[in-house]
């Protein structure tokens, strides 16, 4: 089953129509701080991605159209979404929800963060899936999603097995740049776009391998007082 389509279908069992949200990302590598917000998005349960949109995505980027979106969208106002997913929180945390009960959240960070960081900002709190990209700037990168029960070692192992695959993607893309021969138009442009996938993909086994900062958000369940503690 496909990400997208599997995202899909957990959004339509597990949540009601109610508020969900992911800030949308840039690119932020350059920003200091670890955490200077993060936000707490549940009613029953918030699952998605981020996603940062450039027109000039590599060959094979399999997130393209496959993601399922959520957050600000475009030409909305993003304090007008902080104010709303930070009301949200604070409805949840009245709520009084049954004793033992715990609630499925996204937590959003404002950095990318390695897989060391994460148990700063989210202490003990159970986590189920990690989301990263590579934040190259100006590049789309593919957005990965690493099941990370153990923080950070399932973070960093999953992180080791994309790299290997992102290897196995560089080599390829430059197989096919040096199959493909000819001085016509499309030839050439073939080849650079092989050798511009090569590139990123060869760009980010290298971030991988080094366990690189490139979480910018965690599927985490807990009770709604240990969410406020997250978000705090």
């Amino acid at each position: 089953m496909r990400a997208g389509d599997l995202l899909r279908q957990l959004d339509q069992r597990l949540l009601p129509p109610l508020t969900r949200g992911v800030a949308r990302l840039g690119d932020r590598s350059g920003r200091s701080g670890v955490l200077t917000w993060a936000a707490l998005f549940s009613m029953a349960a918030v699952l998605g991605t981020a996603v940062w949109a450039t027109d000039d995505a590599p060959v094979g980027d399999r997130t393209v159209g496959e993601v399922t979106r959520v957050g600000v969208a475009d030409g909305d106002s993003v304090p007008g979404y902080l104010r709303s997913a930070a009301a949200d929180l604070a409805a949840l945390s009245t709520a009084a929800p049954a004793v033992g009960a715990d609630t499925y959240a996204l937590v959003t960070l404002d950095a990318y963060l390695p897989p060391q960081r994460l148990a700063e900002v989210l202490g003990d709190v159970p986590v189920s899936t990690v989301f990263g990209r590579v934040p190259l700037p100006g590049r789309q990168t593919e957005i990965v999603r690493i099941p990370a029960l153990r923080v950070p070692d399932d973070v960093v192992a999953g992180m080791a097995e994309v790299a290997a695959r992102k290897d196995t993607e560089a080599a390829d893309y430059r197989a096919r740049a040096a199959a493909t021969t000819g001085d016509g138009a499309d030839e050439r442009e073939l080849r650079v776009r092989y050798a511009d996938g090569a590139e990123v993909a060869a760009a980010e086994a290298a971030a991988y391998r080094t366990g690189c900062a490139c979480v910018y958000a965690a599927v985490v369940r807990a009770a709604p007082e240990v969410l406020r503690g997250v978000a705090a």
